[in-house]
């Protein structure tokens, strides 16, 4: 009855429980369904967060126990690049040229960088590498180059599955021998985990490998993005989150440019080699007057791009679907379900009809197609955990997903594109991501509904993200509620912001309780967050007050009276004098009270003392990436671009050219340059200051246009709708 109810197959449900070989439930959506039903029977209430958990301990065991071979294959085993995911090159119509499968090798400056970090590591000592540069500028050839000047005697292991960083993780634990090459290509993926901590994890265990002596030679070959590169090293402002500080300090250093382009002393070996290899001659033909960009012409992406931009309406808008979700931060690997709903919603009706029934299939079949040797503009690619009947999935070649999104960059998806989500996106990370992307762009209101989904789903720190929007938009009681639900289901960290939203909605008794409560689970946390609190509106007096009670029930002024006064003999004295009055005992036994409740209380002085060190060390420290994030951004060429746009609204502000301010603005906000207190500027110096505040607080709808005042209720009516809810 109970798989009945849930409305998943027997088959599914009952290889779950199979005594020969049980399967881990793969969605936990699915898993989800069938204990509320059991504990709605058993008139209990279940916690998803628990549950999740216990799926994700259980598919981590079936992984740790899964022969690693792969970290037993020897270097020279790997004979195809394309397995090592080396871009595949264009092909060449010269049928009299028998050609290997990867174009002559031309060498560059970053070619003798690598081959000096790999000539380090093969003498004993580990060494990262990490090769810098954008779409097809040849960093995964590089790698596979000097793959070839490695000991014949080492291991190679490129560890992707059931996700990249998971695969990485379980085998940091069990020990990765020496000699060995961790093959990390688009390193990002190992070391940005948005929806936890893991790929914080991995770059602890990394950076422990790396400098245990005992446990090299290690070699460590990665590649990035600069923008990846630039997310993960930033240092955050003065109280932001700073989410990669283990990943940070791992890639200090270990940075190799690789260029977009050839520069001279390249391009004449190029022009040697290019006779006996038609492609590159090709490459060098095609590409010369446009900065000799070689690698990427190699990679097919001229034919992508021209393949994708040419296309047909419906191939278009697919393509457009998959920029759209992958810069507002969906992850490389898209569902197909996913992109024709996308896709769909950016064309109308009469568009549709024309199309034909089987657009959809003739559209795919054509971004599909290869382009002189290489994928089309989107590849298939296999699910990580496949199932029976489960969606195909793609991913947008990175050459057309990088100009692409330049070239998108100041448009919106269609104003369907947040509900889409909603229905489609379930993971953590992914649906956190595109909250994000929608606040930086000034739709506060459609992230808060992503984030209250992911709250939902379990993500905590997506609960805070959310709390934190309510709180602004003046909804206290809307932030207050869910920080609470986080704090009921168990977050330990949950408490620390319960107190402070608690704290100004004065609801002083409740404050008191928590921070009691939490103390005496070893976490002082809380009470130094409400000494901040109480310092920002002056008020001493409840934090004393509080303060008293969390170290002596007994006693709640024994600490202001005695512990923390100079004078403190005269006044342990009278203070033993007025409790032996109180409680009608003898002097002795009231000092005796006293110092047992003295004795009492020092654990819990030493754990306030440890929370505030940790305060003051947390604020050391933003300060000090505050200052290296201005030097950094003084040569940013993103930051310099900004300043540039917002100097030109500034000027035509002063002008009186409001009009032109306000595009210049709705563009930056599109793009996610420029953050709503630009606007605010302009409407106050429009007379339009009466809704200077409902922009910062409540933000723009899809079309841009102010929107009023809302609160959780209305995020969460929103949210039920776009799930397909009754009105």
């Amino acid at each position: 009855m109970a798989v009945q109810a849930s409305g998943l197959s027997k088959q599914t449900v009952s290889g779950w429980f199979s005594q020969k070989h049980p399967r881990v439930p793969k969605n936990p959506d699915d898993l989800w369904k069938l204990v509320s039903i059991y504990s709605s029977w058993a008139n209990e209430r279940a916690r998803r967060p628990y549950w999740e958990k216990l799926l994700e301990c259980a598919n981590a065991a079936i992984i740790a126990a899964t022969p690693s071979k792969a970290l037993d294959q020897r270097v020279r085993d790997w004979t195809d690049p394309f397995a090592l995911e080396v871009h595949r090159s264009i092909s060449s119509r010269e049928r009299q040229f028998d050609l290997p499968s990867l174009p002559a090798y031309v060498r560059r400056p970053h070619d003798g960088l690598l081959e000096d970090a790999a000539l380090e590591a093969a003498n004993g000592a580990s060494r990262i590498s990490i090769l810098l540069g954008e779409s097809s500028t040849g960093k995964t050839r590089a790698c596979w180059e000097v793959l070839q000047k490695i000991p014949d005697s080492w291991n190679l292991w490129h560890p992707i599955s059931p996700s990249h960083a998971e695969a990485l993780a379980v085998v940091i634990d069990k020990g990765i021998p020496p000699r060995t090459v961790l093959w990390l290509n688009e390193t990002q993926l190992y070391l940005d985990t948005p929806a936890s901590s893991l790929g914080e994890r991995v770059a602890a265990g990394l950076r422990e490998l790396l400098r245990d002596p005992k446990a090299g030679p290690i070699l460590i070959l990665g590649t990035m993005w600069p923008k990846h590169w630039g997310r993960i090293t930033r240092c955050p402002a003065a109280g932001g989150d700073d989410r990669h500080p283990q990943a940070r300090s791992l890639l200090a250093g270990s940075d190799i440019l690789v260029p977009s382009s050839f520069l001279r002393e390249p391009l004449e070996n190029l022009k040697e080699l290019m006779k006996a290899d038609p492609r590159l001659a090709e490459a060098y033909k095609s590409t010369k007057g446009k900065k000799a960009r070689i690698t990427q012409f190699l990679a097919g992406a001229p034919a992508q791009m021209e393949r994708y931009l040419n296309g047909p309406q419906g191939a278009r808008a697919i393509v457009d679907a998959a920029i759209d979700l992958r810069r507002f931060g969906h992850a490389p690997i898209i569902r197909e379900s996913l992109l024709v709903e996308m896709s769909s919603a950016a064309l109308d009706l009469d568009e549709l009809i024309l199309l034909g029934d089987n657009w959809v299939g003739e559209s795919l079949e054509y971004t599909l197609t290869p382009c002189k040797g290489v994928s089309g503009p989107l590849s298939r690619v296999s699910p990580i955990l496949d199932t029976a009947g489960s969606d195909r999935h793609y991913r947008i070649s990175d050459y057309v997903e990088q100009v692409g999104s330049a070239a998108r960059a100041s448009l919106l998806p269609p104003s369907d594109f947040p509900y889409i989500v909603l229905q489609n996106v379930n993971e953590l990370e992914q649906l956190r991501a595109i909250a994000s992307s929608l606040a930086d762009r000034g739709r506060i209101f459609h992230a808060a509904q992503l984030y209250l989904r992911a709250s939902e789903l379990g993500d905590y720190e997506s609960g805070f993200k959310l709390a934190d929007i309510l709180d602004f938009a003046k909804d206290h009681v809307g932030a207050i509620e869910v920080v609470r639900r986080h704090h009921d289901a168990g977050d330990p960290g949950s408490a620390k912001k319960l107190v402070g939203y608690l704290y100004e909605s004065g609801q002083i008794i409740e404050v008191e309780e928590i921070c009691i409560k939490e103390i005496e689970h070893g976490d002082a946390r809380p009470l130094v967050s409400l000494r901040e609190f109480c310092d920002s509106y002056d008020d001493s007096a409840t934090h004393q007050h509080i303060e008293g009670k969390v170290l002596s029930r007994k006693f709640p002024d024994l600490y202001s009276r005695i512990c923390s006064s100079e004078d403190r003999i005269s006044n342990y004295v009278q203070f033993a004098i007025e409790v032996s009055r109180q409680l009608k005992v003898s002097q002795d036994e009231a000092e005796s009270l006293i110092d047992a409740e003295i004795e009492a209380m020092m654990p819990r002085l030493h754990l306030i003392n440890g929370a505030m060190e940790e305060e003051v060390g947390e604020l050391r420290t933003a300060t000090e990436r505050l200052h290296l994030l201005v030097e950094e951004g003084k040569s940013d060429i993103f930051h310099i671009e900004t300043v540039r746009i917002l100097q030109r609204i500034e000027d035509l502000q002063n002008s009186g050219d409001f009009a032109e301010a306000r595009n210049l603005i709705d563009n930056g906000l599109n793009c996610g340059r420029i953050g709503l207190e630009v606007l605010d500027v302009l409407l106050s110096e429009s007379d339009s200051s009466h809704l200077e505040e409902s922009a910062l607080r409540f933000g723009l709808d899809w079309e841009g246009d102010l929107i009023g005042p809302w609160a959780l209720a209305d995020v969460r009516h929103a949210c039920h709708l776009a799930l397909g809810g009754d009105e």
